[in-house]
């Protein structure tokens, strides 16, 4: 058994350890995520013809993670620079990457397009004649790449003219500024230490303005197609740009305007939409059902009112004359009634399924914008 003292010893170390592998293993995390956003960056400067840039972040991606793929990007890299200026030291360095990649992997799936290409490098310039590259020192550099491909670099108040950009730099501190119609303002001051390679992946967000609709309660409103709320009042925040402001509702005609959105105050539209043909049909129908119903009611009154008085002459001498007119128009009237109280109730519950079942209006297009807001739905006035 250990003695105290040596105990509290053996645990210090094993904490030590431990402590040490699991900086280990973060600095491997650091790298290996370093290393994806370098490859990235290095990609996109490939795929725009930036070759330097992709150099840059291809060889800096390969110190950090020593993936082998890495040397096959490097070579493609130098050869498409090499046949953009014909340099012979980009020469030298494709034929020494495809070299070095057919050396480390032994079954790559570039392998076979590699010694293509090198074949082809090796029969076309004597490799042998074009100096070897001299060793450079190390250097300390910033490569940028932004996500939204015509944003506008500033490195320390210098415009930059393609993205994305590899740049030799000072250590130390140094500011960036990226804008990009429709998206905020990005800026950054970043620390670049000493012979370091530091990759910046820029992801810009869209700048966001705000639009409030005003119109009559119930009302659905979209935006660029997708539903975003009901009315009688929202306010909705849209990304800068222009964007198609709908609103809908039941038996009334859609409505449609086109506004261009920017950060900043907010945008106040008011609609107030016509009923469409349909729902003034059957609000005509309803009330023409009530009308008729209610006639039907009258004239059922008026026969009530004959049979009382056919009752009343009905065992009076000498009144058989008036008793069977009395009778006659009683019968009229009953008959009036049904026919008016049943194409009344027809017509109302006609119009009331037709209000009930009826969808939304058809898109009505008008040469106008801002509205009044009514109690019967949402109407488009001013110029859009």
């Amino acid at each position: 058994m250990l003695p105290r003292p040596w105990k509290a010893r053996a645990i210090g170390l094993t904490t030590l350890c431990l402590l040490l592998s699991w900086t280990c293993l973060a600095a491997a995390a650091d790298h290996e995520a370093d290393g994806r956003a370098l490859f990235e960056i290095g990609v996109e400067s490939y795929q725009k013809e930036q070759y330097a840039a992709a150099i840059v972040a291809f060889g800096e991606a390969y110190r950090l993670t020593k993936r082998p793929g890495l040397l096959f990007s490097l070579a493609q890299a130098f050869r498409r620079s090499y046949e953009k200026t014909h340099e012979p030291k980009e020469l030298r360095e494709a034929v020494q990457y495809y070299t070095r990649y057919l050396a480390t992997t032994t079954n790559g799936e570039h392998r076979a397009e590699a010694a293509s290409w090198l074949q082809q490098l090796s029969a076309s310039a004597n490799v042998e004649s074009v100096p070897a590259p001299v060793a450079e020192p190390a250097r300390t550099q910033l490569v940028i790449a932004v996500n939204v491909p015509d944003a506008k670099l500033r490195l320390d108040g210098q415009s930059i003219a393609a993205l994305p950009h590899a740049a030799d730099v000072a250590p130390g501190k140094h500011h960036l500024e990226v804008t990009a119609a429709g998206y905020a303002l990005y800026q950054r001051d970043v620390e670049v230490p000493p012979a370091t390679v530091l990759p910046i992946n820029i992801v810009l967000a869209r700048s966001v303005g705000r639009v409030e609709v005003l119109g009559a309660s119930g009302a659905e409103v979209l935006i660029d197609g997708v539903r975003v709320g009901q009315l009688p009042s929202a306010s909705f925040a849209v990304a800068s740009g222009r964007h198609d402001v709908e609103v809908r509702q039941r038996g009334y005609y859609t409505l449609r305007q086109t506004i261009e959105s920017t950060a900043g105050a907010p945008q106040t539209l008011r609609f107030n939409a016509a009923a469409t043909t349909r729902r003034t049909a059957s609000w005509v129908l309803v009330g023409a059902g009530a009308v008729a119903t209610l006639a039907g009611g009258v004239l059922g009154y008026l026969a009530l009112r004959k049979q009382a008085d056919a009752q009343s002459l009905q065992d009076q001498p000498g009144m058989g004359p008036a008793f069977e007119q009395a009778l006659g128009a009683r019968n009229d009237f009953r008959l009036a009634a049904a026919v008016t109280t049943g194409a009344g109730a027809a017509a109302g519950v006609a119009g009331l399924i037709s209000l009930i079942t009826e969808g939304f209006g058809p898109l009505e297009t008008r040469p106008s914008a801002s509205v009044t807001p009514s109690a019967f739905g949402v109407s488009l006035v001013g110029k859009f």
